[in-house]
């Protein structure tokens, strides 16, 4: 965990307290909104890959996204901390876009799930018809 010292929004929050409040994103978005600090909260997070904090208003995978966002538009190997705060003060709009690009992309996995839950269950249903087929033909035909 990083030390928060300054005019942030946590930083009169014991550390223990902190943590409980940052585990949850619902949370940790409403404290990081109006923040002062939150760019270099999240640049500090971006640059030291930390897993499991929420922290800045972003979770661990948007995190990443966004941080591929910055090298892209950067074209830098090497992100320094004053190189994202400043991509992060002239585009604003980054933080948003990594949120919708995750929930996206969580949408996608959910969705894929159910797909294959959908066909394996009417695959159950076919191989269950077509026993039943081959085990009682008479059945079938005559009906």
């Amino acid at each position: 965990m990083m030390s928060r010292r300054g005019a942030g929004n946590c930083a009169g929050v014991p550390a223990a307290q902190l943590d409980v409040l940052l585990e949850r994103k619902s949370t940790a978005v409403q404290l990081c909104a109006d923040c002062p600090l939150q760019y270099s909260c999240i640049a500090t997070l971006v640059l030291s890959h930390d897993r499991n904090s929420c922290m800045g208003g972003l979770n661990r995978e948007e995190r990443v996204l966004l941080q591929r966002r910055i090298l892209q538009a950067l074209r830098k190997s090497q992100l320094t901390h004053r190189d994202v705060v400043q991509y992060l003060q002239e585009h604003p709009e980054a933080i948003a876009q990594a949120r919708s690009a995750y929930r996206r992309y969580k949408r996608r996995e959910r969705n894929s799930r159910r797909r294959r839950e959908y066909t394996r269950e009417y695959m159950r249903g076919v191989r269950t018809i077509t026993s039943m087929a081959q085990t009682a033909p008479s059945i079938i035909l005559h009906y």
